[in-house]
């Protein structure tokens, strides 16, 4: 089949809003490796039957809500490409924002970093990779500190991000860490019971544990801040992503537990979705 037909079919397939569109398109470059300029200025390119009937699979797929990192292995963050595989946490673009907030923090010192739930590893890495840092992952799958380990190591970063396996609970309960890091950085599990419904599909393909927050959606937002202070160097900071509407409450967490210089970030949507607060110096 030619490749320009094969578009028409695929459209057909997905659908044909301009999301959709591009989705199709992106899936086209990376399973048959052609650029998109190459196939739109060359549509009477030929692709062998198997390669189409993976690509309608893959459609299919995508429409049922199966997301489309796990399918092409992939997830590109910061400007930089993580491997992915399902049954890891897919990293979100609003999550620069935290990395951001990280970086200047960090600000070219040599300092220790502790990420509470690294998942692929993108945000430990993208930090040792664009700073001094020394950056510790922390994460309860084994899966993932898998892939993690493969991605620092495809970033040539293995010596400044290390990664183990461990939960986060059972890190800051037993005080294995005593006021060792200058900075810990969290894109905690924030989802409340009453926000399940309104979830995007694709959301229940990743794992319960990587997005539910319990009942109200600050179960570990409160195990960061009175239990993972802890671990922080006085005058240490403690960095986090926030889901919708969580800003008030993180805010007044972060003050009830002594943290000052506290400020949060927007994000593209106008969302409160960063917040970080300072550890008293004395």
């Amino acid at each position: 089949m030619r490749i320009g037909e094969l578009r028409v079919s695929l459209y057909k397939e997905r659908g044909e809003g301009v999301r959709e569109r591009l989705e199709v398109d992106f899936l086209l470059e990376e399973l048959l490796g052609i650029p998109r300029e190459k196939f739109y200025a060359f549509p009477e390119i030929e692709v062998k039957k198997e390669k189409a009937s993976l690509l309608f699979e893959g459609v299919r797929k995508i429409r049922r809500g199966y997301p489309l990192p796990y399918l092409i292995k992939k997830s590109n963050f910061y400007g930089l490409d993580f491997f992915l595989e399902e049954g890891v946490f897919i990293p979100r673009p609003e999550t620069e924002i935290l990395v951001d907030t990280a970086l200047k923090i960090i600000g070219g010192k040599r300092v220790r970093v502790l990420e509470a739930g690294s998942g692929a590893g993108n945000i430990s890495i993208t930090l040792a990779r664009f700073s001094p840092a020394q950056v510790l992952g922390v994460e309860i799958s084994e899966q993932a500190v898998e892939v993690s380990l493969y991605n620092a190591k495809r970033w040539s970063v293995e010596g400044k991000a290390t990664f183990i396996h461990k939960d986060m609970r059972e890190i800051f309960s037993e005080r294995v860490f005593k006021e060792d890091f200058d900075l810990i950085v969290s894109n905690p599990p924030y989802v409340a019971r009453k926000e399940i419904p309104f979830l995007s599909p694709s959301v229940f393909w990743e794992p319960v544990q990587t997005w539910y927050g319990g009942e109200e959606g600050m179960d570990y937002y409160c195990l960061l801040v009175r239990e993972g202070r802890k671990a922080l160097k006085k005058g240490g900071y403690l960095v986090m992503e926030m889901g919708k509407g969580k800003a008030f409450k993180v805010r007044k967490l972060l003050r009830e537990n002594g943290f000052t210089e506290i400020g949060i970030i927007k994000d593209y949507q106008g969302v409160d979705r960063v917040i970080w607060g300072r550890k008293e110096v004395r």
